[in-house]
């Protein structure tokens, strides 16, 4: 067990796992401070690793789209697991806590995580008055592709939810809670199987109420802007500044910077970023590449896709994108009609925006 000093766990607190979220923010313990246990590591660098990763890609998208969110409970040292799980304190034995709340061992997989118990203080009224966690539920699971497990608890919807490092390994969405649609506690997705109750339901459907309800107006579909703004819109926006959190303005510069980067490497460099994978599109129309969550297309590109020579086409797969996102992006990019029909939604953009265009999609989306 790794002994602290008192200026080592000033520096460590101060550790910044994201924008807005510290290491100290993670540290409380009721446990620690009732039976003087520290819930501190013995492996900080692992800690801070795997926190990170929870609040890059899952806390930060959360709280941008719902506002502060309350941390109930995270990490735990694995003697105050242990001391929770021998006194019946709702802590799981320590094995089964590895890379869960126990953020700095490895599991027996040899996978790093982290898990935070958190409440979303703009669901609770909605919560309270309808008693339907699954709401939230289903809109992290459209909308935060990077979490691993969650579980719901019966009070404020507070709720668990883990970043795990095997991002292809199967979810789990369970509860404590009655869910109101079934009348029972089975999970909704079981190791990555839907609950039979939702089999050819429209998910989107669940959480389609929330936007009212919430810190943002309109989260089911929310409007993004990605366009560089005009001169006339920023003097607007100058002489009128809004604080509305209905729209989102996020720039991305209209070209790349340089055509000499490929874009194979531009696109191999883009997923490494965002833990996706690439591989070639298949058929007749093995000209491109589709970047991949999981075993799930997210979206593809064409290196000829339009009629016009010097312009890529880019399709997307309408499981992960609602409308509104994907006209935001035809609106700013889109300059050649797409080559061939296809189910999916697709809109062709000079070579040269590749860079631009992949910004856009990143801030919309991950």
């Amino acid at each position: 067990m790794k002994q602290w000093n008192v200026n080592e766990l000033e520096e460590f607190g101060r550790v910044q796992l994201s924008p807005s979220f510290f290491m100290r923010d993670f540290l409380f313990s009721e446990i620690s401070q009732i039976q003087g246990i520290p819930n501190l590591p013995d492996h900080p660098e692992l800690a801070i690793v795997a926190g990170k990763q929870l609040c890059e890609q899952i806390l930060e998208p959360l709280q941008d789209a719902w506002g502060r969110l309350a941390i109930r409970s995270a990490y735990r040292s694995p003697a105050v697991n242990q001391y929770g799980n021998e006194h019946r304190l709702n802590c799981s034995r320590n094995e089964a806590n590895y890379a869960a709340h126990i953020w700095d061992h490895r599991d027996a997989h040899g996978n790093l995580g982290a898990t935070a118990c958190i409440v979303v203080p703009a669901f609770i009224e909605y919560f309270e008055k309808t008693g339907d966690w699954t709401a939230l539920a289903w809109w992290i699971h459209e909308h935060i592709p990077a979490y691993h497990e969650m579980c719901f608890f019966t009070k404020l919807a507070a709720f668990n939810i883990r970043w795990y490092e095997d991002q292809e390994a199967p979810k789990t969405i369970r509860s404590y809670a009655i869910n109101p649609h079934t009348g029972d506690k089975k999970a909704l997705v079981d190791r990555g199987r839907l609950n039979p109750f939702y089999v050819d339901k429209a998910l989107s459907d669940f959480y389609a109420d929330l936007s009212a309800r919430s810190a943002n107006s309109d989260l089911t579909d929310r409007t993004v802007s990605t366009c560089p703004p005009s001169a006339e819109a920023k003097a607007a926006d100058t002489s009128n500044q809004s604080t509305s959190k209905e729209s989102v303005a996020l720039q991305a510069p209209v070209e790349a910077e340089s055509e000499s980067i490929s874009p194979e490497a531009q696109l191999s460099d883009f997923a490494s970023r965002h833990g996706l994978r690439t591989r070639p599109t298949g058929g007749a129309r093995s000209n491109g590449l589709m970047l991949c969550k999981g075993t799930k297309t997210v979206f593809s590109l064409y290196f000829s896709g339009t009629d016009q020579p010097g312009f890529l086409e880019v399709s997307f797969n309408p499981k992960f994108w609602t409308n509104t996102q994907i006209e935001t992006l035809k609106g700013c990019f889109a300059e050649a009609e797409a080559k061939t029909s296809h189910k999916w939604p697709r809109m062709g953009f000079k070579r040269s925006q590749l860079g631009a265009a992949l910004s856009a999609i990143a801030q919309l989306k991950f």
